[in-house]
């Protein structure tokens, strides 16, 4: 017990040894940590007051010699009747010469193009119409999401359910369902009409702004005569892209991953994974009183039994002579349209179909093309032909060489889109805008020709009264400079020697 006892007496004379020892050796580390942290901050300071007294210096230095210069400037110039007069001169021949060198500024452009297609957003937050009324359509063809009722007298010889009917429910319920309307006697006149499609930006009530609407891919193919675009909202940021669209597997993911630049990186118009019932345009379509083809494709009619599906196209074609002919439809994001117009030599309206004067921004005269087993894409120009002015310069661009423009606003306006249907086709694009510079090149990369103008330029200077004014400046500050200063510096050195 004795031992025991020892024993515990001895460890807790050595555990209070070691524990003396720790503060000890902390009390030292905190005292040389204190040292060293004041060190550090006395050098801090002594560079710091270091640095001031060399800006006082420096500063001090700059106010005598701004002193000794204005002292001279005084007496040399400003006191001479006829230093002073140069003095003015030369100052205004500085002001016009830094005003032509100025370096921003945005100037007004104009083009006139005919391209294959274009693409572009509506810029307004009102209700534009796209498409005047067309008359004589030989097919109606519209891919997307709908829901429309039809009421007359239905034959069909796949699909005998209709001959029973005479209202049907369509439900286009899955981004590729088709409605293709057309004229059963393609030999006579067609009756389908077009009487409007209005663009209406959508304002949904969790987001501030409303969504403008994109017309993506608009062109004209002349071997078919047809007219065809794709119609999609303008998400802006992710929250946007995530609240208009309805698909669950697509929202799973992280929206701002398909966004660069507060750009969206994949096309909605491209992509059947991306529906959304959200409105973007009212169609007004007028059927006639002759019977007319219908022909549907991923189609759901619930009072016949008829569902679509992913894996079957499920065709479905009918006879319809319509019990009213008129047909309004609300258009969701996307919408793909294809109308095969009448021929041209049918109607004096043919090139005027498009409206004109279009409030727009981004606007794109050019296509994605992927190429390769990596599916990269790679951008293409649909222009063929055109000019674009600036000022008083124009350039002309050839085909497949590209617009490039600086930055924004860039294009603001389309003041007409006519259809061109004799060689070489396209559309004929009459727009305006306003940017610092425009250039055009076979690489968007790489411009091998621009204008550029100079600011003084907007108030009407034409090119050969910039060179004047500019050899006219020129003149006045090479005479004016050695007069007033060599000869003031000379004249100082003279008195300072007497």
């Amino acid at each position: 017990m004795k031992k025991l006892a020892s024993f515990r007496r001895g460890f807790k004379n050595l555990f209070k040894k070691i524990g003396l020892y720790i503060i000890e050796f902390s009390g030292k580390a905190v005292k040389i940590l204190g040292e060293i942290t004041l060190f550090v901050f006395i050098v801090i300071f002594q560079i710091i007051g270091f640095i001031i007294k060399i800006f006082w210096k420096i500063l001090l230095s700059l106010l005598k010699l701004l002193q000794r210069f204005l002292l001279s400037f005084y007496k040399n110039i400003l006191r001479k009747p006829d230093k002073l007069t140069a003095f003015i001169f030369l100052t205004f021949a500085l002001v016009i010469l830094g005003l032509i060198f100025y370096p921003f500024g945005k100037y007004v452009f104009e083009g006139n193009f005919l391209v294959e297609e274009l693409s572009f957003i509506v810029n307004s937050s009102e209700n534009q119409r796209l498409i005047t009324p067309i008359s004589g359509l030989k097919t109606f063809d519209l891919t997307g999401q709908q829901t429309l009722t039809l009421r007359g007298k239905f034959t069909s010889k796949t699909e005998p359910k209709f001959n029973q009917k005479s209202e049907i429910t369509l439900n286009l319920d899955r981004p590729n369902s088709r409605l293709l309307i057309s004229s059963v006697n393609e030999n006579q006149p067609s009756s389908i009409e077009l009487t409007q499609l209005q663009l209406i930006p959508f304002k949904p009530e969790k987001i501030p702004n409303s969504l403008p609407v994109n017309v993506k891919s608009l062109k004209y193919d002349s071997q078919l005569n047809q007219l065809s675009f794709c119609l999609k909202l303008v998400p802006n940021t992710p929250n946007d892209l995530k609240y208009i669209l309805k698909n669950d597997n697509f929202n799973s993911e992280n929206p701002s991953e398909l966004f660069r630049q507060n750009n969206l990186l994949i096309d909605i118009c491209q992509n059947p994974d991306l529906s959304t019932y959200q409105p973007l345009a009212n169609l007004g379509l007028k059927l006639g009183e002759n019977p007319i083809k219908i022909s549907l494709e991923q189609v759901s009619i619930p009072e016949l039994g008829i569902k679509s599906s992913p894996d079957n196209p499920n065709l479905i074609d009918f006879t319809l002579i319509p019990e009213s002919d008129q047909l309004e439809l609300t258009l969701t994001s996307p919408s793909n349209l294809i109308i095969t117009l009448p021929a041209p030599e049918t109607d004096n309206n043919f090139s005027r179909w498009i409206q004109g004067n279009l409030d727009v921004k981004q606007v794109k005269f050019s296509k994605s093309e992927t190429m390769g087993d990596n599916q990269d894409q790679f951008p293409s120009s649909t222009i063929v032909s055109g000019e674009i002015l600036m000022t008083d310069k124009s350039l002309e661009i050839k085909q497949n060489q590209f617009l490039l423009i600086s930055g924004q606003p860039g294009i603001q306006r389309l003041r007409s889109i006519a259809i061109k249907p004799e060689s070489p086709s396209g559309l004929q694009v009459r727009f305006v805008g306003k940017d610092q510079e425009v250039a055009v090149g076979l690489d968007p990369q790489f411009p091998v020709r621009k204008i550029k103008p100079l600011w003084i330029s907007t108030f009407g200077f034409s090119s050969d009264s910039i060179v004047a004014l500019l050899s006219f400046c020129a003149t006045i500050i090479g005479f004016l400079l050695p007069y007033l200063f060599i000869s003031a510096s000379s004249s100082n050195s003279d008195s300072n020697r007497k």
